[in-house]
């Protein structure tokens, strides 16, 4: 009796040590994806960001066999574009603009889902500029790059307020914007309307206007994958795409939680409450391909072709796959 009573610890711990090593040989066997961010640290943006800080992508990902390594691009779309024509990622977390160039330049990508569909931009007068209003800037200096999606909410300020583009001085100097307009060698700043807030409280100038009260300028931050990941990783796919339906959802219900959540380094959570406040539904962070989204892109493709920008013509309805997203949203 006493031999069998002393062979159930060691039985047991056996059983212990194969349970221990089957499990830990089971995280091993974990599949990689490759997810670009469009930052040095390879932190997401807007509801992606809230799915990766509360381990949501993590944990579906692991439901379907896979982890996730993030990769940070400084470069942002065009560095992960690069990547993208080069097999080294498998999905971004990026803005339309640069997905709709990579596709016309041949790089074959679809966009599944979007972490915001409202993604605003703002035009920040510089102290001492005279620039009260919109209506203000022509004869101006205002930094804003050609060829980028802030330069479409740049022209289509001028358009609405009768403006002459050409009567406007632009300068090209967005990485270096806030010693130009400390220096007062401009007047204004066309800018993400986070990037803007920020340098409010920075003490560089005021927004006057942005695309809060115009969503149709608005754009979006979209979930884009190489399209042969894409369809041949269809668990992948909808694994993401849950995390951030689950992140939208949070958002919801947790409104005030938001903001810390989307805290970084260089932008706090009391500004962000000013640059998403305007919705505190957080309805835009649905992933959902929506019409209104729809039309938003087809904006950002009709500028980037009208302005000789597009390496050649894209196929929007090809794209933009809503398939994985809409069989999530029905679950």
């Amino acid at each position: 009796m006493k031999k069998r009573n002393l062979a159930i610890p060691v039985i047991l711990s056996a059983a212990f040590i194969l349970t221990a090593f089957g499990a830990e040989a089971a995280s091993e066997e974990l599949k990689t994806v490759k997810i670009a961010a469009t930052s040095a640290t390879a932190q997401l943006t807007e509801s992606a960001l809230i799915a990766q800080n509360l381990g949501y992508i993590d944990e579906e990902l692991k439901n379907v066999g896979y982890q996730a390594e993030y990769v940070g691009f400084a470069g942002a779309g065009p560095a992960i574009n690069e990547a993208f024509a080069a097999g080294e990622i498998d999905y971004a977390f990026y803005a339309e603009f640069p997905a709709i160039t990579a596709k016309s330049n041949g790089v074959d990508l679809k966009v599944i889902g979007v972490a915001n569909q409202e993604q605003n931009y703002a035009l920040l007068a510089g102290q001492d500029s005279g620039i009260e209003s919109a209506k203000d800037i022509e004869g101006k200096k205002i930094i804003v790059t050609p060829g980028t999606i802030l330069y479409k909410y740049f022209v289509e300020l001028c358009e609405e307020n009768e403006i002459d583009v050409n009567s406007v001085e632009v300068v090209n100097a967005l990485t270096d914007a806030q010693a130009v307009l400390a220096s007062g060698d401009a007047d204004g700043l066309i800018i993400t309307l986070g990037g803007a807030k920020m340098y409010e409280v920075l003490g560089l100038g005021k927004v006057v206007a942005d695309t809060t009260s115009n969503l149709d300028q608005a754009s979006g931050m979209t979930l884009t994958g190489r399209t042969e990941f894409v369809e041949e990783n269809p668990d992948v796919d909808k694994a993401l795409l849950r995390a951030l339906k689950r992140a939208a959802d949070y958002a919801k219900e947790n409104p005030e939680e938001v903001y810390d959540l989307l805290e970084t380094e260089s932008t706090p959570a009391a500004v962000l409450k000013e640059v998403y406040g305007y919705d505190q539904t957080f309805s835009y962070f649905s992933p959902e391909l929506s019409d209104a989204y729809r039309k938003r892109a087809q904006s950002v493709y009709d500028f980037a072709k009208e302005n000789n920008l597009l390496g050649g013509d894209v196929d929007l309805n090809e794209l933009f796959d809503s398939t994985y997203v809409d069989e999530v949203l029905a679950e």
